[in-house]
């Protein structure tokens, strides 16, 4: 387990995201030669095995600092994404999310990758919109540089009070030219 800042809260997802991977999965394997033959092994059992063994795994926790996200069975992924990073978050749906009552949150962060591509896609969350505005008013949060008037506490311990330093100081490096 990795040490992370305090745990605010955490995403559920719906159930219905199961039926959602289930059907996604099924269609692939219609659309394609060799997923005809791995069809009937999905649709004899390992299918729900396997679905419902992702849903568990299946993690999103909102931080102090940062979005977890841990996914998979086999091959598990944890990935800490900062909240300073996180530039947009999308909620959209295609046809098969909107026929199932579901939406996913694309996760889009400064210095990604690939342009375009996501830092993570999460689908199925109950309230998208409101988790989405909960990771976005913390990470506004976080940024928020607490105003203060000069020559006051706050100042000295706060960016006028440094500003005022630094100042101070450039004031003596030139007096001694």
């Amino acid at each position: 387990m990795t040490n992370h800042d305090e745990l605010l809260t955490a995403a559920r997802f719906e159930d219905k995201l199961r039926t959602y991977w289930y059907l996604q999965f099924v269609l692939v394997c219609v659309a394609t030669v060799v997923g005809v033959v791995i069809l009937p092994i999905w649709l004899l059992g390992w299918g729900q095995w396997y679905v419902r063994r992702s849903f568990e795994a299946l993690r999103c926790e909102l931080h102090e600092r940062t979005l977890v996200v841990k996914r998979g069975i086999f091959f598990r992924v944890e990935k800490t994404i900062p909240l300073d990073k996180i530039q947009d978050l999308t909620v959209k749906e295609g046809p098969l999310l909107r026929k199932l009552g579901l939406r996913s949150l694309k996760i889009e962060t400064a210095g990604q990758g690939t342009p375009g591509a996501s830092e993570a896609d999460l689908i199925g969350i109950v309230d998208p919109l409101d988790f989405r505005d909960e990771v976005l008013r913390q990470r506004d949060s976080m940024s928020a540089v607490p105003i203060s008037r000069p020559g006051t506490d706050e100042a000295k311990n706060g960016t006028i009070g440094l500003l005022t330093e630094i100042r101070d100081l450039l004031r003596q490096i030139a007096a001694q030219r």
